[in-house]
């Protein structure tokens, strides 16, 4: 029988009905995924007892993976429509064909980005966010390297290559069986067609927003528990990148900041607001004057200049010095020092990412959220008044930045070259001898290095920042080290996100660069040197496999501030439960090392009880003594929350009160202040 060469809506009604048959395949497959990634991951001892709320993250779950399939079904949906209209079976059996790969396309596009998130979340403890691109940024043949050790990527990759043929098979059988379907002579009533239709396009509709509410589906959406991980659940790889990606967008669209914070008037109020200040008592000519100071007159240092060092080491996060025990001694060497000299762990990195924190150290401000980092946007070829190194190169100090790796990477050697440092040296200057991982020389030489230079020219005062690396993925170590007891204590192993290899290897990891921070502090303290060089540590980011919760959220993202100072250079004001940031780091020690000299910078000196000192980072997080806020510029989301107990340790959903309404308004200003630093370079050398 020779097939009817037009088509009839019996035609349209079956090819829906197949479509959605065969989508549903693929919405079972997207719900395997999320099994998976929950068994991976989920933190079974904490979500004991909120079986309901998991049963509700899936079928949340479900609703956003459903957004991704109308999105894929939209264009399907309009055109079948369109070839109703023409009804050219020819016509029709063309788009079958093109229908087999477009699906098989996108789906594959849909499935890769699930497998990469699961892999996300294994070293970020989140789903995939703007920190993604950093992969195209970073050093990507090191992060390749490190993916290679990591992962069994042979596996992966057939497992890849198998999942992607299922998809081409799906959609390929789906395809033959509605192109093997006749057009038939069943006629159907018009009102059946135009309800069919409504619905056709109501339900793709309905389904692409992910509810029949007034908003979309969105990411506030997945807040369903008192329990973080089980928030993550409802979320998928394809929203999350979505969601990263619309955020890249908008840093190289220059998104305004400023005038996000509210500051679309001028930055002068903005100046007033973190000076706390009327307007008319800013200095509107040159308004980085209004953040300009002079550090005290001291003689004994003015004839004594000290050394500085200031390190910032990769991942070194609060959380695992709260366990440090004999059993588990993740301090060594180090715990000595860690002790006796002053250390504050009520404090936030700028950023949670190596190269934010870093820009934000350099330049003295904090991490402008949202914006594209400074070092590979046309700004890494100008100069600033506000750079950490100028106080002490005006005063006469060799000024010298050392990075553990490479110093191309992130473009930093352009960029740190222009911000008074004398001399920008990587792993490269180092002798070819030190054994090295993927990211660079071990700290252990990195450490000696910085020991050799302290000892060189001595005739000059020597201010020295130092960034490691050991402590990253693939946390390959020396074959001669030897670890000390990591035994887990049962308390910290209720609140690990997962047990996986990867976790102990990042444990050793911390391990081995305190202690060879120890070690340096060993040799540093029993020689001549010990007595005129001040020591500044820090991490550069928390790490993340703790679910903690947002009751310790200070816990969940804080980093320790260490400070050596030789008795004849202290200060008689340490508050060990001082708030304070990355960005509070170059005042205290221009406080603590220069006599009346003048700086530029944001931060405050940490020793300064006369200050209201909080601690902030990147991420809209911001905390004091009065409790603590998240606030997101993009969505305008504040949430408030004060101290349960007089540790400040713990924290209780509030409303907003009086002192964190002050203290957010400080931390607008704060970000408004740093977009215009940025903005409103020293010296600037086009580029284009």
């Amino acid at each position: 029988m020779q097939k009817n060469k037009r088509i009839n809506f019996t035609m349209v009604v079956d090819t829906t009905l197949w479509l959605i048959a065969m989508n549903a395949i693929f919405l079972l497959m997207m719900s395997a995924f999320r099994a998976v990634f929950f068994i991976n991951y989920a933190p079974m001892d904490q979500i004991s007892g909120l079986g309901k709320y998991v049963f509700d993250a899936f079928v949340l779950g479900a609703r956003f993976d459903l957004v991704q399939v109308a999105f894929i079904n939209s264009l399907v949906t309009l055109t079948l429509l369109l070839l109703w209209a023409f009804a050219n079976r020819s016509l029709f059996n063309k788009w079958l064909s093109v229908l087999k790969y477009y699906y098989t396309l996108l789906y594959c596009i849909v499935f890769t980005l699930l497998i990469v998130d699961i892999g996300f979340y294994s070293f970020f403890n989140d789903h995939i966010n703007i920190m993604f691109f950093g992969f195209f940024e970073d050093d990507t043949k090191a992060l390749i390297s490190t993916i290679w050790e990591n992962y069994n990527v042979v596996l992966v990759t057939l497992a890849y290559a198998a999942l992607i043929t299922v998809i081409y098979l799906i959609s390929s059988c789906f395809i033959k069986l509605i192109a093997k379907r006749e057009s038939g002579n069943k006629t159907h009533h018009p009102v059946f067609k135009a309800i069919f239709v409504a619905l056709l396009l109501f339900g793709n509709f309905v389904a692409a927003r992910g509810t029949l509410s007034m908003f979309p589906l969105d990411i506030m959406n997945s807040a369903i528990s008192p329990n973080a991980f089980i928030n993550k659940v409802p979320l998928n790889g394809v929203y999350t990148f979505y969601r990263a990606l619309e955020f890249r967008l908008k840093e190289d669209k220059s998104f305004n900041l400023t005038s996000e914070l509210g500051y679309s008037d001028g930055y002068e109020r903005a100046f007033a607001d973190y000076l706390r200040k009327d307007i008319s008592q800013i200095n509107k000519t040159d308004l980085l004057e209004n953040i300009a100071r002079i550090t005290p007159k001291n003689t004994f240092v003015k004839n004594n200049p000290p050394n500085v060092v200031f390190f910032v080491m990769e991942s070194f996060a609060s959380h695992l010095i709260y366990y440090n025990s004999s059993g588990f001694n993740v301090l060594g060497e180090f715990k000595k020092h860690f002790d006796s000299d002053c250390t504050f762990m009520n404090f936030l990195p700028a950023d949670i990412g190596t190269i934010g924190t870093f820009e934000s150290i350099i330049m003295n401000i904090p991490k402008r959220p949202e914006s594209k980092y400074i070092t590979q946007s046309a700004y890494a070829y100008s100069s600033y008044k506000t750079s950490m190194a100028l106080p002490y190169k005006n005063a006469g100090y060799e000024t010298i930045f050392i990075y553990g790796g490479n110093i191309g990477w992130r473009n930093i050697s352009e960029f740190v070259g222009l911000q008074g440092f004398d001399r920008v040296e990587g792993e490269g200057a180092m002798d070819p001898a030190f054994e090295r991982n993927q990211w660079g020389v071990y700290d252990e030489h990195l450490f000696d290095y910085v020991l050799q230079k302290l000892n060189e020219n001595t005739t000059k005062p020597k201010f020295i920042f130092v960034l490691t690396t050991s402590n990253h993925p693939p946390y390959k170590l020396p074959s001669t080290y030897k670890q000390l007891p990591l035994n887990v204590p049962a308390d910290m192993k209720k609140d690990l996100a997962s047990d996986t290899d990867l976790v102990e290897k990042r444990m050793i990891a911390y391990q081995y660069a305190t202690r060879k921070l120890g070690k340096f502090m060993d040799e540093l303290k029993s020689s001549r040197l010990g007595e005129k060089t001040i020591v500044a540590a820090t991490g550069d980011h928390s790490f993340h496999f703790f679910n903690y919760g947002k009751e310790k959220l200070l816990k969940t993202l804080s980093v320790p501030f260490y400070l050596f100072v030789p008795t004849a250079y202290k200060t008689n004001s340490y508050n060990k439960n001082t708030f304070g940031s990355h960005i509070d780091i170059m005042p205290t020690l221009y406080n603590l090392s220069l006599c009346e000299q003048k700086y530029y910078a944001l931060g405050q000196n940490i020793f300064d009880t006369k200050e209201e000192h909080f601690s902030c980072n990147a991420t809209g997080v911001v905390i004091s003594k009065d409790g603590a806020i998240e606030y997101s510029q993009h969505d305008k989301v504040k949430n408030f929350y004060t101290w349960q107990n007089s540790g400040k340790s713990v924290l209780q959903s509030s409303s907003e009160t009086k002192e964190l309404d002050k203290l957010l308004k400080r931390y607008k200003a704060y970000l408004a202040l740093a977009d215009y630093i940025v903005k409103n370079p020293d010296k600037k050398k086009v580029v284009k």
